[in-house]
This record gives structure tokens, sequence and C-alpha cells, in this order.
């Protein structure tokens, strides 16, 4: 099978770029986009002004929408501003500037803020009562939990989930595939969709037989940076052969594993035979393992291998 080539038109791939710079710091009296004390770049006041919001709101009653204390009879505008601040990129990495380094949130957290981020820049924007039936199926997550990670021999993917919020993998084992067209006829189909606009790549998985749950998906930690689209790893399930048309993305974890070679997207939802999973990316990863967290079904494939083969 061939890369296939899908145009991004008019809707055709309505996926929102919403959080492509690194993770800094932020916060107060910085001067026109310069560092601040938080080490983050404070947008200058003119970004603010075309977006309607102010400085002082991103600081403080804009969190209060993020967490769910905004009560919308007595504050309908505070959620509008909200969507408003969320217009601008660069006040978008502002605002996940604060998320992580003055507010110190988890990596769910963090996640929460671009689900929020993704809700609030559909089309048509959502009024304040649609974002509040949103967010009562979608609260905010707690930080509460600790972590017990357990080596026990022949184990797969060794992990003990006290808290949702933060956990470590092993990720070994992992079956490194020669023959992908024998493989890919027996196990499971991998397809490259090459697309004419952001994100560039969508890489679909799915298993030949039975299903991997929970799933994962996961490109070597050095290549994070120069290949993510939104996320570190953004997956989406999706029915098979079928690009989605709006990129909403739930309940997924991520995490590096314990080596730090690999930086793991997972989710408790299931591929099957049916059902694709979804990895976008700005440029593809050297290589990309994919499959069943618990095992045994985890592959490894080299893209660049699989490209040269599908000529």
């Amino acid at each position: 099978m061939t890369i296939s080539t899908r145009f991004c038109t008019n809707g055709a791939l309505m996926v929102f770029v919403l959080l492509s710079t690194i993770l800094q710091g932020c916060h107060p009296k910085a001067k026109n986009g310069k560092v601040d004390i938080y080490g983050c770049n404070e947008p200058p006041p003119d970004v603010f002004t075309a977006a309607g919001v102010d400085l002082k709101f991103t600081q403080t009653q804009f969190w209060k929408v993020v967490t769910g204390e905004v009560i919308l009879k007595t504050d309908p505008r505070v959620i509008s501003l909200a969507s408003k601040a969320m217009t601008d990129e660069r006040i978008r990495s502002y605002l996940r500037c604060l998320a992580i380094h003055r507010d110190k949130y988890t990596p769910e957290q963090a996640t929460y803020l671009e689900q929020m981020y993704l809700f609030m820049n559909t089309q048509p924007p959502p009024t304040p009562v649609q974002f509040k039936e949103w967010q009562n199926s979608n609260p905010f997550p707690t930080s509460s939990g600790s972590i017990n990670i357990e080596d026990s021999p022949g184990a797969t993917a060794q992990y003990m989930i006290n808290s949702p919020n933060s956990v470590q993998f092993k990720l070994d084992n992992l079956i490194i595939v020669q023959d992908i067209e024998d493989t890919q006829k027996q196990s499971f189909f991998l397809n490259i969709h090459k697309l004419d606009a952001e994100p560039n790549y969508i890489i679909e998985m799915r298993p030949g037989l039975g299903s991997w749950a929970p799933f994962f998906c996961a490109v070597p930690a050095e290549e994070v940076a120069k290949t993510r689209y939104m996320s570190q790893v953004t997956i989406m399930r999706g029915s098979k052969n079928r690009l989605p048309t709006r990129l909403l993305i739930f309940n997924t974890h991520f995490t590096p594993s314990n080596d730090k070679k690999w930086m793991i997207a997972w989710t408790d939802a299931e591929a099957t035979p049916t059902q694709s999973y979804y990895a976008f990316f700005r440029k593809l990863p050297s290589k990309i393992a994919f499959g069943a967290l618990d095992g045994p079904a985890r592959y490894v494939v080299d893209i660049q291998n699989w490209l040269e083969i599908k000529k």
C-alpha cells in the first residue's frame, strides 16, 4: 500500500494548532514580551488588546474557568473572555507557561488544558452554556495520589497506578519489524497519510486480529521537539481508513519510558481491526512503537525503511 495523500481544505481536516511552543514559565511585570520572573515570554500589550482581554484576566480569572470555579449564572462574561484569550497563539503559549511553572500543573492537568483549547476553538464557538455542559462531562482532574513502580520478572510494561496523573513505564520487549509486508498481513496495519498542511503527517495503526488495550504509541524522546503536533505524542481513535475530520483528545496520558528513551502516549480505549488509532506529526519520527501496552503485541517500525518498501 502506498502513502495516501489527503488535502486539508476548508474544513476537510479541522485540526487546531494549539501549543507548538516548548514548555516555559510565566507571569507578572515583564515588558513587551521580555522574559519575566518565571522565565516566560509575556505577550506585548497589543496582543491582549487585539484579543479583547487584558493581562490581569489571563493571570487570575482565566484559571477559575479552567478549574470550574466560575458560576455560569453570575459570570457568563468570564467564560466568553476565556474563549477570547485562547484565540491568539502567543496568549495560549503564555497560559500554558503559567499552568506548568506557576501553578505546577501535572501532565494530566496540562492535557486537560489542551482539551479545553480544542473545545473552545470549535466552529461556531461554543456558548457559555455549552462550555459548562462540556465541563460538567469533563471535570478538571485533581492531583492527589502516588506512584509505585514494580519490576516483576517477565512483565513487558510494568506499572501500578495509584494516581492517574503521573506514571512511568518500562518499554522493552518490543518486536522489531523486519518483513513489513508479511507482518502486516498477520499482525497489524500501518499506513502513513501525507497532508498538504499541518499536522503534515498522520500515521494510522490497528491490529490485524484481536484488540490492543490499553493502546500505546511512542516515539524516540529526543525527536519529540521536532515531530510533535500539539502534544508530545498526539493520538486519536477513529474508524479505520478514515482520517479524523476534527481532532479531539480525551483520556490520553503522556509519560516517558523509565530509561527516558521513549515518549509514550497511552489510553485505556482499545484499538481493533475496525477502529484505528491515528498519530499526528509535523515531521515524521525515525521510528514508531505501538500496540498493546501490556504486550505481547508491541511493535517498533523504522519509518524510513517503511517508506522505502512502500515506494
